[in-house]
């Protein structure tokens, strides 16, 4: 049984990892913080890189939004990683909001495929619905843009838990139907929940898409990105 001077060590190596990977980002690096997924769990593990990055970008202001977004890199490869191989990873999240007697709705969507590039980022307004539609209307949304792409195997993940739970027990609920015509088009499918905190980039998406008016789709294609 580990005793507790060999616990503190276990956790120094850790959080020396993660702070290289984040205050230098390089993948290697990263391949160096991913790799520790063989000694930890997933969810321990992507939630010491949240708060290791919270703690930087406290202390340093000016350095925030890097280390935030590399943050976000490294929590989608811990993800993406922990994956059956050679399937995509998708993360998905709706958000609503009500002035007065008006109710506006949002979606993001983020595809990564097998080998960790962003396919796709998206974020658009879904008009009146109600949070629960949004999060439903996200996840046939990252569907679509799969098979639109030509990927087979898909593993999706939502912050919305009962929303998960309601496709491992009640698979035939009117209101997934869409859910399940689209992921008929794919080889596989599969749906996770994962905290809320570790979906911080689909749901930055959805919250922007309904922050002003009129609001565009918020379309990147990393490919057509990286060629202009």
């Amino acid at each position: 049984m580990p005793t507790q001077h060999n616990r503190r060590r276990a956790a120094q190596f850790f959080n020396t990892l993660i702070d290289q990977a984040l205050l230098m980002p390089s993948p290697e690096h990263r391949r160096q913080v991913v790799h520790l997924l063989e000694t930890g769990s997933l969810m321990r593990l992507a939630e010491r890189v949240r708060r290791r990055a919270a703690r930087f970008a406290k202390r340093d202001a000016t350095q925030a939004r890097s280390v935030l977004q590399v943050r976000d890199e490294l929590i989608q490869h811990l993800y993406l990683a922990a994956s059956p191989r050679g399937w995509c990873c998708g993360w998905s999240d709706g958000a609503c909001r009500k002035t007065g007697a008006q109710r506006r709705a949002g979606i993001g969507v983020i595809l990564m495929d097998s080998d960790g590039q962003i396919l796709q980022r998206l974020g658009r307004e879904t008009g009146d619905m109600c949070a629960f539609d949004a999060e439903l209307c996200a996840v046939a949304v990252l569907i679509a843009l799969a098979v639109e792409m030509g990927k087979s195997r898909l593993r999706s993940y939502t912050d919305n838990a009962g929303l998960v739970q309601l496709w491992h027990a009640q698979r035939e609920d009117l209101r997934l139907a869409e859910i399940r015509r689209l992921s008929r088009q794919l080889e596989r499918f599969d749906m996770r929940a994962v905290p809320r905190l570790h979906n911080q980039p689909a749901n930055a998406l959805a919250r922007q898409a309904i922050a002003y008016k009129p609001v565009a789709d918020l379309v990147e294609n990393t490919t057509e990105a990286a060629a202009s």
